[in-house]
C-alpha cells in the first residue's frame, strides 16, 4: 500500500507525511478504526512512507530497494505479528502463516477478520496472538536494523494477544530498541490492555465521507450506482467493495435475520429453536457479525419511520424486512431490544452455549416486539 491506494483520509495522511518529514514520529501508535476500514492500509502505506529512500513530498517513490521489498511484503525489517489458531511448535507463530498473509493482503488490502479466518480454515477456533510471539519478536529486535530508517513492528488484532503476550510486549513497546517501531491496528481499541493504551499515541481512522467513498470507487473504474454505494456504505470502503463486486457480506446475515424474525412473529418456541441451532452452529465470529448486524438493521428499521432518505442505510433487500415487520421496532423498545443484543454478544465472547443464548435472546425479542406487533395487527 502506498498513501495514493488509501480511500480518503487526507487530514490523517497530510499528518503522517509531515512526522515523517520532521522526524518527530511516535515510537508506539495505536491505528483505531471500524473493520473494512482504512486503519491497517494506512498504517502500512505509512511504514513504507518512512522507510522509502526517495520520498516525495506526497508518497513514497516505488522504485527504491525498500519501495520493492514493500511490494512483496518481505522487508526484512518489517515484521508482522497477528493472531494464528492452532500454534505449532514452532517458536514464531505468525511466521507459520506469513504465506497466507501475504497472499491475503496481496489479494484484499481492505481485509476483515473473516478473510483471515478463511485463510487459516480457523473454523470455529478463536484465533490468538500467543506468549511466544513475544519471545520471538524479543529476539529478532535484539539484532541491529538491516536496512531500514526505521524498523517496523506491524501487530494486528492486538485484543486478541494473550494478556502474558500483552505483558511481555508493554516493555518492548515502552522502551524499544533504537530505530524501532510498533505500529498497533485495532478495530475495538479498548479491548486493548490499559497499560498498552496508554503507553502509544492514538491514531484514530474515521469512517469517511460519501464523497471520499464514491471518489476512491471512481478512481477504480467503477461507475454504476457510485453515489447509492457510497452512501450505503457508511464510511465503510470495504462494505462499498463488496457491493460494487455483488459479494454484499451482510446477504447471509439478513437471510438469517429474516428466519428469525420470522419466528417472533410466530411467537412459537417451537418455531424458534430450529432457528437458535442453526445460528448457534456458526462460528463465534460469525455469530457476533451476525448479533452486531442485527443491532444496525434495529436501528435502521427504528431510523426508517423517520422517512427522510439522508438517514436510511437500508439496502434495496433490507428495506423488504422494513415491510415485513411494519413498525415492529418502536421509540419504546427499541433500546430495551438492542440492550438484549448486546448482552447476547457479552455471553458469546465469554464462551456460553450459543444454543442457550440464542434461543433465551429470540424469547426476549418475541417478548419485547409483541406489544407493538399487535398494535400492527401482526401477532
Amino acid at each position: 500500500m502506498y498513501f495514493r491506494d488509501v480511500a480518503g483520509l487526507d487530514e490523517l495522511k497530510t499528518f503522517l507525511r509531515r512526522t515523517a518529514q520532521t522526524g518527530e514520529v511516535a515510537h508506539a501508535q495505536l491505528f483505531s478504526g471500524a473493520e473494512g476500514g482504512g486503519a491497517f492500509p494506512l498504517a502500512l502505506a505509512y511504514a513504507r512512507y518512512l522507510n522509502c529512500q526517495s520520498p516525495s513530498q506526497e508518497d513514497a517513490c516505488g522504485r527504491c530497494p525498500s519501495c520493492l521489498k514493500y511490494d512483496a511484503l518481505a522487508h526484512p525489517d518489517l515484521f508482522f505479528i497477528f493472531p494464528v489458531v492452532k500454534a505449532s511448535a514452532s517458536p514464531t507463530p505468525s511466521d507459520d502463516f506469513v504465506g497466507q498473509w501475504r497472499e491475503m493482503l496481496a489479494e484484499e488490502p481492505y481485509f476483515v477478520p473473516a478473510d483471515w479466518l478463511e485463510y487459516l480454515q480457523a473454523g470455529n477456533s478463536q484465533p490468538v496472538i500467543y506468549t511466544k510471539e513475544a519471545d520471538a519478536i524479543e529476539q529478532k529486535l535484539s539484532f541491529r536494523n538491516y536496512e531500514a530508517a526505521y524498523r517496523v513492528v506491524l501487530i494486528w488484532q492486538p485484543e486478541l494477544m494473550h494478556e502474558s503476550a500483552a505483558n511481555k510486549l508493554l516493555k518492548l513497546i515502552e522502551e524499544p530498541p533504537r530505530r524501532t517501531l510498533f505500529f498497533l491496528v485495532s478495530s475495538m481499541p479498548d479491548k486493548v490492555l490499559g497499560t498498552i493504551q496508554s503507553r502509544v499515541q492514538q491514531i484514530r481512522v474515521p469512517p469517511l465521507r460519501e464523497a471520499e467513498v464514491a471518489a476512491a470507487l471512481s478512481r477504480n473504474g467503477i461507475t454504476t450506482d457510485v453515489e447509492r454505494i457510497a452512501h450505503l456504505a457508511e464510511g465503510n470502503y470495504r462494505r462499498a467493495v463488496d457491493m460494487c463486486r455483488g459479494e454484499w457480506a451482510d446477504r447471509e446475515y439478513l437471510v438469517l435475520l429474516g428466519r428469525m424474525m420470522g419466528a417472533i412473529l410466530k411467537g412459537d418456541p417451537a418455531a424458534m429453536r430450529p432457528v437458535a441451532d442453526e445460528l448457534a452452529q456458526l462460528g463465534r465470529v460469525s455469530q457476533i457479525g451476525f448479533l452486531t448486524y442485527c443491532l444496525r438493521i434495529f436501528r435502521e428499521l427504528y431510523i426508517s419511520r423517520v422517512g427522510i432518505a439522508e438517514l436510511n442505510y437500508l439496502s434495496p433487500e433490507e428495506e423488504g424486512l422494513v415491510r415485513m415487520l411494519g413498525g415492529g421496532i418502536t421509540g419504546q423498545n427499541v433500546r430495551p431490544l438492542m440492550e438484549e443484543v448486546e448482552l447476547a454478544i457479552r455471553h458469546i465472547r465469554q464462551n456460553g452455549n450459543g444454543r442457550m443464548i440464542f434461543f433465551d435472546l429470540l424469547l426476549r425479542l418475541t417478548a419485547g416486539m409483541a406489544p407493538a406487533l399487535r398494535a400492527k395487527g401482526l401477532k
